[in-house]
Formats: C-alpha cells, sequence, structure tokens
C-alpha cells in the first residue's frame, strides 16, 4: 500500500512537472512565432519588385526650377548603435525591403534640399512601413521647419502613426489618402505582476533592497505606492514630452495648445475626422495630389534619388556650404551638446579635438557578459587609456544608452570613467536611457545632458534570490 501510494505521488508530481514544462514551452514558442509572423506581415513578397531593383536607376539633370519628391519607408536608423533585438529584426525586415535609412543621410537630405535654389517645392512620401522613434523625429523637427521657410513643404501618406506625426507638422499641405488615418504617439505604462503565478507552482524569492522606488514588480501581487507613484510620474512626463513635440512640430501653424490637447486626448482620425480637426488638409489619392501641386506650380517632379545635381551654379555653391557642416558625419556628436564646444566633426589630425565615446546595452562584467553588445569595464578601460593617451583630447562627450545591469560592473566602469574626468573635461549625454548602473555611470562626468523623453534615475540596489524549496517539494 506504501508503494502504491508512493508510486502514485511520484507520477502526479511527474505530471504536474510535464504540464508546468510544456506552458513555459508553449510561451516561447508562440512568442517566437508571433515576432516571426510579424516580420514576414511587412515583408515584400512581390517578386517583380525585386527584379526592378537590380535594374539601373535612371537619372535626370532638370533644367530650370522644378519639384522634388522624397520616399520614406522602412527603417530610420542611427550610426551610433542597432543593438537591440527589435532594433535587429527591423534591421533584417527593411533590408529584404531596400528600405533602411540613415538618420544622417536624412538629415543631409533635408539640407541640401533647403540649399538649393531652383527646387521649388519638397514633397516627403510617408509609407505606411515607416518607423522612426521619438527622439529621431523630434531630431529633425528643426531641420524640417528650416526647409519649410525656405520653399513649400508636401506630405503624403495613408496612415500618419506615432513619431511620424512629429515629421509632418511643418508642411504647407498634408494630405492623407481616402480610408487613411491618423494615429497619435501616447504615452502607455505596463507592468505584469507575476506573484500569484510564482505562488502556484512554488517559486518564493528573497529580495534585498537599497532605495525605495528600487523593485523589480514582475515578483510582486499588486503594486505598491511607491512603484505606482514611480509609473505615474514617468507617463505624465512622457505625456508632457509628446505635447511639446507637437507644439513644437505645428508651430508655423499656429495651433492652439487646447486644440493639440484634444488631439492627444482623442489619439485616433479617420481621415474625415483628421481633415475636420485640421490635423491633415487634404484626402487625397497619391498621383492626383502630385499633379495638382505641379498644375499649381507650372513645375515638373523628381525624384530626389534620380536627379544629377549641376555641376557648377549657386546651387552647387549652397549645398557645398551644406556639406561643410556636414563633413565626417560618423564622427558627429548630437546637437545637444556640440554647442558646449568650439569644435566638433570634421577636425584635422593636428587640431584639437572632441573625443566621443558611446556605449549602448547592459552593464556587465567583462567574463558574465550574454553578447558582445554589454558594457563592460574591460571595454571602457580600453576607450579610457585611448582618450587619455591623445594629447588633442581636450574634452571628451560621453553617450549613455543602457537600463544598469550588475553592480560591480557598475562601479568599476565609474572608476575608469572618474579617472578620464579627473584630468579632461567631461559631458555624458543621455538619450534614450541612464538607469540605473547607467545614470551611476553618468555621474562621474562634470556635466549631464539628457533628452527630454529619456528615462534615468533608478537609484539603489536590488538583489533577487529565487527559492525553490516548496516547488521541490511539491513536484519531487
Amino acid at each position: 500500500m506504501i508503494i502504491m501510494t508512493a508510486t502514485k505521488n511520484f507520477f502526479i508530481a511527474l505530471w504536474r512537472l510535464i504540464k508546468l514544462y510544456f506552458i513555459f514551452v508553449g510561451m516561447i514558442v508562440t512568442f517566437s512565432v508571433v515576432l516571426i509572423i510579424m516580420a514576414f506581415s511587412s515583408l515584400d513578397f512581390d517578386f517583380l519588385n525585386y527584379s526592378q531593383r537590380d535594374e539601373p536607376v535612371k537619372k535626370h539633370q532638370p533644367i530650370g526650377d522644378f519639384l522634388v519628391e522624397v520616399d520614406l519607408r522602412g527603417f530610420v536608423y542611427d550610426h551610433y548603435d542597432l543593438k537591440t533585438f527589435d532594433e535587429l529584426l527591423y534591421l533584417w525586415r527593411d533590408l529584404a525591403n531596400n528600405s533602411l535609412t540613415s538618420l544622417r543621410s536624412l538629415e543631409k537630405q533635408i539640407e541640401e534640399l533647403a540649399a538649393r535654389t531652383r527646387v521649388k517645392g519638397v514633397l516627403f512620401h510617408i509609407h505606411s512601413n515607416l518607423v522612426i522613434n521619438t527622439n529621431f523625429a523630434a531630431d529633425l523637427i528643426k531641420p524640417m521647419a528650416k526647409l519649410a521657410a525656405k520653399k513649400p513643404l508636401y506630405f503624403y501618406g495613408d496612415h500618419y502613426q506615432g513619431a511620424v506625426n512629429y515629421l509632418i507638422g511643418s508642411g504647407d499641405r498634408i494630405a492623407l489618402a481616402p480610408q487613411g488615418d491618423v494615429m497619435l504617439p501616447s504615452a502607455t505604462m505596463v507592468t505584469y505582476l507575476l506573484g500569484n503565478l510564482m505562488k502556484r507552482v512554488g517559486v518564493g524569492m528573497d529580495v534585498i533592497k537599497a532605495g525605495d522606488y528600487k523593485s523589480a514588480d514582475f515578483f510582486l501581487t499588486q503594486i505598491g505606492q511607491p512603484e505606482r507613484l514611480h509609473m505615474t510620474s514617468v507617463q505624465e512626463s512622457l505625456e508632457q514630452v509628446i505635447f511639446d513635440l507637437m507644439v513644437a512640430s505645428r508651430k508655423s501653424q499656429q495651433i492652439a495648445d487646447r486644440d493639440i490637447k484634444k488631439w492627444l486626448n482623442q489619439q485616433s482620425f479617420n481621415d474625415k475626422s483628421a481633415l475636420k480637426t485640421k490635423l491633415v488638409t487634404d484626402i487625397s489619392h497619391y498621383q492626383n495630389f502630385k499633379d495638382s501641386l505641379a498644375k499649381s506650380q507650372g513645375l515638373k517632379w523628381y525624384d530626389y534619388e534620380t536627379i544629377i545635381w549641376p555641376k557648377s551654379s549657386k546651387d552647387q555653391e549652397a549645398a557645398q556650404d551644406s556639406e561643410k557642416a556636414l563633413v565626417s558625419l560618423e564622427r558627429a556628436l548630437p546637437k545637444e551638446i556640440t554647442s558646449l564646444f568650439n569644435k566638433g566633426d570634421g577636425v584635422e589630425e593636428d587640431e584639437d579635438a572632441v573625443g566621443y565615446l558611446s556605449y549602448s546595452g547592459t552593464i556587465s562584467l567583462d567574463h558574465q557578459k550574454s553578447s558582445d553588445e554589454d558594457i563592460t569595464e574591460v571595454q571602457v578601460a580600453k576607450d579610457v587609456e585611448f582618450m587619455l593617451a591623445k594629447d588633442r583630447v581636450k574634452a571628451v562627450v560621453v553617450r549613455i544608452n543602457s537600463p544598469g545591469g550588475g553592480v560591480l560592473a557598475s562601479e568599476l566602469i565609474w572608476h575608469h570613467l572618474k579617472r578620464l574626468a579627473d584630468v579632461k573635461p567631461m559631458v555624458v549625454y543621455i538619450d534614450n536611457m541612464a538607469a540605473s548602473g547607467g545614470y551611476y555611470m553618468a555621474s562621474a562626468a562634470h556635466k549631464i545632458i539628457a533628452r527630454p523623453s529619456a528615462i534615468t534615475g533608478s537609484i539603489g540596489v536590488l538583489f533577487l534570490r529565487p527559492h525553490l524549496a516548496q516547488m521541490a517539494k511539491r513536484y519531487g
């Protein structure tokens, strides 16, 4: 009888473990399938289009004044880094679509179009697969406004979503396709509370922390007051950033603040409501919109990619002046910090220079890193030694985009950066995030500058140690 009972308990425990195993495996498989479907849903399987792309593009040299159309599609990336899984997913997808755009090359295009005196109007065709994050779109608000101040600026799209709405605000006319829609950006905070699930399977968690706002919500059964205050604070801050960017992008249209707040509260618009609320100025098909603009100005359209720009003219001189301001783009500093120094990009080898270091990823010890994209103490030490050895580097800018990581690794990295800051002026630029150990890194600098939308803080220490005694007792 005792043997039968023990055997029965063993098989019950075994069955529970098998069910638990398949639950976790099922979640992982489902998540992977969803990601694959999302990626492939955006791929263009029109093989005729792929064969056409291989054909040489016919170039044109316009005579007299003309209009220029620019296609904006795919993933807009920054040369500083492409390191998160989402970014790599978009990169793979858009390389297949031949639709990958560098933020710096896009800025260069806008500068060039503004400088060309024979270009009498610019139309940006916003394709539905355009992906641009808030920070990059914010970087383009001023260049777009400068372009609009020099010549008519037009936008066309069948779907304006999220940060794309910051790009189109400077347009003299903003057209939307019939049955198209507008989705304005919003700030949403989501947290997953898995405490009850962990209790159900017999997993406990020992927590050691310093700092009221330092927490890992996933092992909780309900959101505590510090966590709620933290989430509310971040959301309110992001909502203010969204509002400020919408105001800045629509500055030339003199839209009242109360109307922009109404837009953001409603968030979603179909073609008719977008036209009624003045989010767009036209409802039209693309070709009809282009033809009407060409007819009104009596000029011909040319695709930006097909234009052979004149070799010698006032246009060329203006373009050359623009080029001088964009020398060595791969070494260009973020715009928020270039004003701090007299010299930035494009310096000669014998000139004084500002050093630039960029760190993006999770902080970890070198022997514990999970990928080559982690920020490690070994990597930072080498960079610091390099900057210290260069006498012509008179100051250093450090760009940080990190959620934090290991305590010891953060301490060692701070120590290395502090050695550099003790010798040369150092400014830290927080891009998307510098939280926890990321902010600890930043604290070594003489000055810290952050984007308005950056998430930072989360000061403190958090150790989590799971204990599985109940799970082992329950399932054997």
